[in-house]
């Protein structure tokens, strides 16, 4: 059966809501290490996204369709992710994941 763990993670590394399997760690600008507590058994499928300005911001027009996240690396106890401006230079953003796997 399939486990599914989500999270919605502050710029400064810490927990915005999600579910309560996880711990995030801001390690540098923009570099961010989430440790799964309930640890799958295989490589899990994580997915994310970039929130900006912040979580309730919803009168703003929002970031550059530039800006990212991505994956550095991923194994079945953690993830390590980088957030970045338009420009591609690091930055710590808000952002949201979901990691589902057996």
């Amino acid at each position: 059966m399939a486990t599914t763990i989500y999270g919605c993670v502050n710029a400064d590394g810490s927990v915005h809501s999600g579910s309560e399997c996880f711990n995030p760690t801001k390690l540098e600008t923009g570099i961010y290490l989430i440790t799964f507590r309930s640890c799958f058994c295989t490589t899990p499928a994580v997915v994310l996204t970039q929130n900006y300005p912040d979580w309730e911001s919803f009168s703003s027009s929002g970031g550059s369709t530039r800006d990212n996240v991505v994956i550095i690396a991923v194994n079945k106890d953690k993830v390590k992710v980088k957030t970045g401006n338009g420009d591609g230079d690091p930055t710590d953003r808000n952002f949201t994941f979901i990691a589902i796997g057996e």
